[in-house]
């Protein structure tokens, strides 16, 4: 199974209670629902900060572990650890020049953060967009013109985010889409799987979170891309517990979706009935031209 650098297990069993797991390990996971439907980058945080106390564990450099975002020292990247793990239910605005600003923040050390708290905050796209050129002017450093990211065209409703590897400096790139449905769980939660296609220190992977109790170590999943035949194979699950891994060749994969429109899935979370969920693939081909330069494949 593959150890992802995503997940991180919550709920270690079925037959793990509730009850029990709040004893281990004191966390206020419905102040973390609460958090997720934040659109204001500091309220999020300080919603998320308020919600899971920091751990005092030894912090690593990539995001292993969602016990592991209390623990950031800076709250860019604390937020981005929320938001990677505790997916956000409201819909982003998103643009290639401003995630390639927001990623560049941590490098700029005159700028102050509250500053590009204030421009994250910012729903309307073009005066968000205002705000990070006022902070990285075009002719500002050299680094950030060397490292901005060509805007790209018609990425229909994927995201991109864009960090630097602390292991190697190379450029990671992920590609996030929400489903068009949202799904319940067995706790009455509402929730909206998201399919990502990630490079990490130059390896792809593609993984669905579905943020549901799938079981352990494998389970299978059927998709249907357009038209074409369903198919349904077995698929890792991360440690998590809640997504899982396309096993097998992931670029291959990946140049598949490129070609297809839409994307169907089904699966059945553990000793519960079967969820599915479709997905707007169009925009995938630019949405994932920095992906392609970061993993070295066409």
């Amino acid at each position: 199974m593959k150890k992802s650098f995503v997940f991180i297990a919550t709920f270690l069993a079925a037959s793990v209670s509730l009850a029990t797991h709040a004893q281990e390990e004191p966390r206020d996971f419905k102040g973390v629902l609460q958090c997720r439907t934040m659109e204001d980058s500091s309220q999020r945080l300080s919603c998320y900060d308020n919600s899971i106390p920091p751990t005092r564990t030894k912090i690593v450099k990539k995001f292993e572990s969602r016990e592991q975002c209390p623990d950031e020292k800076t709250d860019e990247r604390r937020l981005t650890c929320y938001d990677r793990f505790f997916s956000p239910t409201f819909k982003p605005v998103s643009s290639a020049k401003t995630a390639s600003s927001v990623a560049e923040v941590g490098k700029i050390e005159t700028i102050s953060k509250d500053k590009v708290i204030v421009c994250r905050s910012e729903i309307n796209g073009t005066k968000r967009l205002a705000c990070y050129d006022k902070l990285f002017p075009q002719d500002a450093t050299e680094e950030v013109v060397s490292t901005a990211v060509e805007p790209v065209s018609n990425p229909g409703k994927w995201l991109t985010h864009i960090t630097t590897s602390p292991v190697d400096d190379s450029k990671n790139v992920v590609l996030m889409l929400p489903s068009n449905d949202s799904i319940r769980t067995p706790y009455g939660e509402t929730v909206t799987p998201t399919i990502f296609v990630a490079c990490r220190e130059k390896k792809t992977e593609v993984f669905i979170n579905w943020d549901v109790y799938l079981g352990l170590e494998e389970t299978s999943m059927l998709y249907r891309l357009d038209k074409q035949k369903a198919v349904e194979r077995s698929w890792s699950i991360s440690t998590d517990t809640k997504a899982v891994f396309y096993s097998g060749r992931d670029i291959d994969f990946v140049k598949a979706l490129m070609k297809a429109d839409k994307m169907f899935a089904r699966i059945t979370p553990y000793n519960e009935s079967p969820v599915s969920v479709t997905f707007d693939l169009a925009g995938l081909n630019s949405a994932l031209k920095p992906l392609q330069q970061a993993c070295g494949w066409k």
